[in-house]
């Protein structure tokens, strides 16, 4: 028999001892964020976000409204801001990425440059947060700068309404004007359609005088 059978520290410790779970092993001897195929040489990778001090007052979710050329539907996208800056829109057909910039202490920049992962857009919001924090915001007031069906470069007026709660589902919807779904929507944001009406701006699709 081994002679730290016979010690009565090793006894007591012993009695005391409980059976863990493989499970249970597994979770407290490794960091939440590692995979198990993710260790090199019994190194962890950290895959934590680094948070950008300039935006995190601003990170989270957002509910963009816009008009398409008709002026007869509504689209509303879903934006989220994460706290690294990335931004993820999800739309009725579509996701598209960029990243988020808050420039002078006044205005938030979100530049999109990618729609499905795989195509290359040109996307860039523009909008005036000043130094509200994201619970003091009701709305904001962008011009988006892209190109439409016809690869004219165009600007309309936007809004932005933010998620406060993050547990809140808020999905992409197609809002058809003068439709159920349109009244609902006209009945929680009386000034939206106000707003989104306002004259859009084009530049000439033409490259002389």
């Amino acid at each position: 028999m081994n002679k730290i059978d016979f010690n009565p520290k090793i006894k007591q410790l012993k009695k005391k001892a409980r059976k863990r779970s493989l499970l249970e092993t597994f979770e407290t001897e490794l960091p939440t964020f590692v995979d198990i195929d993710e260790l090199i040489d019994g190194a962890a990778i950290d895959y934590s976000v680094e948070e950008k001090k300039d935006i995190r007052h601003l990170k989270g979710k957002y509910e963009r409204y816009w008009l398409d050329s008709t002026k007869n539907v509504v689209y509303k996208d879903v934006v989220n801001i994460q706290p690294d800056g990335k931004v993820v829109i999800r739309s009725f057909k579509n996701l598209y990425s960029g990243i988020a910039t808050y420039i002078l202490n006044t205005t938030l920049q979100i530049n999109i440059t990618m729609q499905n992962e795989d195509t290359p857009i040109a996307m860039n919001m523009i909008m005036f947060v000043g130094r509200n924090e994201k619970e003091d915001i009701e709305c904001l007031h962008a011009l988006c700068l892209s190109t439409n069906a016809d690869n004219q470069a165009s600007v309309q007026h936007e809004i932005l309404i933010p998620v406060l709660k993050q547990e809140t589902t808020t999905l992409p919807q197609r809002i058809v004007v003068d439709s159920l779904e349109f009244f609902k929507l006209n009945y929680r944001l009386p000034e939206l359609m106000r707003n989104l009406q306002q004259r859009a701006m084009s530049a000439p699709s033409r490259v002389k005088w």
